[in-house]
């Protein structure tokens, strides 16, 4: 619910005021939406925070409906929250992980064509989307070989979902 109630302000931000996945203008048309994703989240004030270990060494990911209520995520938080918005507009996401360092969210810039752009969404709240975009391309380049990729379309295929706590 959290995040329908998202997307319906969201798509004052998106072309036509809707959101369409895949549907028409293949690569531009996917960037404006997620570029509307970037927009409304960062006008409602969310931003980056680091987050310290819990009692038991581990760090925890919040669902993506607490990151918007607190208006704040660290960089898994923030991954989750885009995959999961992309993920209910029937956009392919795919979160890179550099394991013990960082996360981060991509997404298929077309169904099905294998290209696929990187967003640094610790970026939200202080850089525009473009700077967003260049950062993750480049944080992606420079660890290519250093990456765990998780395709959560393909998780979903393997029949595996989150765990509604």
């Amino acid at each position: 619910p959290a995040i329908k109630t998202f997307l319906s302000e969201a798509r004052e931000f998106s072309p036509s005021r809707e959101f369409f996945g895949y549907q028409k203008d293949r690569r531009e048309g996917v960037l404006q939406q997620i570029k509307a994703i970037y927009e409304t989240l960062k006008g409602k004030g969310v931003s980056y925070v680091s987050t310290s270990l819990d009692f038991s060494g581990h760090q925890s990911i919040k669902l993506p409906s607490q990151t918007l209520a607190d208006n704040f995520g660290n960089c898994a938080d923030s991954s989750v929250l885009f995959a999961g918005i992309c993920e209910a507009i029937k956009i392919n996401p795919i979160i890179i992980v550099i394991p013990w360092k960082h996360m981060f969210f991509g997404f298929e810039a077309s169904r099905g064509g294998g290209d696929y752009f990187f967003l640094e969404t610790t970026c939200v709240g202080n850089y525009s989307f473009e700077e967003a975009i260049k950062e993750g391309r480049e944080k992606f380049k420079a660890n290519r070989g250093n990456l765990k990729i998780i395709d959560i379309t393909k998780a979903r295929e393997a029949g595996i979902f989150p765990i509604m706590l």
